[in-house]
């Protein structure tokens, strides 16, 4: 949404690469206005006035179930991928007679990827 507001008011080109924000303060998270303010300075961007914010909050209402769908999904498919990925990978060394193995690194629930491929 950020990238679409900054877009939409001219901060950036359209073509360019989505601002990487990175992390952020606990009290902006679950704020936008002061999300939006954060990453705009931290971009070292204009920030946005309270009525851009305002027109855009109200131009992206309509596609936030939208938004929140397509965040579900990916999120429930990107283990699926990264499965899909080690797999071949491992399917293309053993192919080539490379001894290849997965292994779990760590716990899963620390990051989705936690398994290493050795070959």
């Amino acid at each position: 949404l950020l990238h679409a507001m900054v877009v939409d008011h001219g901060r950036i080109p359209e073509n360019d690469d989505p601002p990487v924000v990175g992390r952020c303060p606990d009290k902006v998270k679950n704020n936008f206005s002061l999300y939006c303010d954060f990453a705009m300075r931290k971009l070292k961007l204009v920030p946005f006035t309270d009525e851009e914010l305002r027109t855009s909050l109200e131009k992206y209402h309509r596609a936030e179930k939208q938004m929140i769908v397509f965040n579900f999904i990916r999120m429930m498919l990107a283990p699926v991928v990264e499965s899909l990925i080690l797999s071949d990978r491992l399917l293309y060394l053993r192919e080539r007679k490379v001894a290849a193995h997965l292994k779990p690194i760590f716990n899963p629930d620390i990051s989705a990827r936690n398994v290493v491929l050795f070959a």
